[in-house]
């Protein structure tokens, strides 16, 4: 009776997990990403970063952008696909953080990308 609810139990917990992994494989993968300098009308210093296109393994474009840095270009710092919407358009990344010289994080390198409904 212990094992029938322990398999129950793991059924439970690891397929929504996989439901999630499925998922994620419709973002656009980050070495299809690309990026360009941009400016926006945001205040300063938020008002120059980068904007960011993609198309995902059926073809569709993807966009982006970020206006937290404008000497840091995301791309260059190991970004992974962290989370994909429940809808399905719209997929959040996040690279490797910046960090000072004793390694105390400053902001971390996130972005995310939205189906272009164009």
């Amino acid at each position: 009776m212990c094992k029938i609810m322990l398999a129950g139990m793991f059924s439970l917990v690891a397929l929504p997990g996989l439901v999630h992994a499925a998922n994620i494989a419709l973002c656009p993968q980050p070495n299809t990403i690309e990026s360009f300098t941009a400016s926006s009308s945001n205040p300063p210093p938020h008002n120059e970063g980068f904007r960011y296109k993609a198309t995902d393994p059926s073809g569709g474009a993807w966009v982006g952008e970020q206006f937290q840095s404008a000497s840091d270009n995301f791309l260059k710092h190991n970004p992974k696909a962290i989370s994909i919407s429940a809808t399905g358009d719209s997929c959040s990344y996040r690279g490797d953080p910046q960090e000072d010289n004793q390694g105390n994080e400053l902001y971390k390198r996130e972005f995310t990308l939205t189906k272009d409904k164009k």
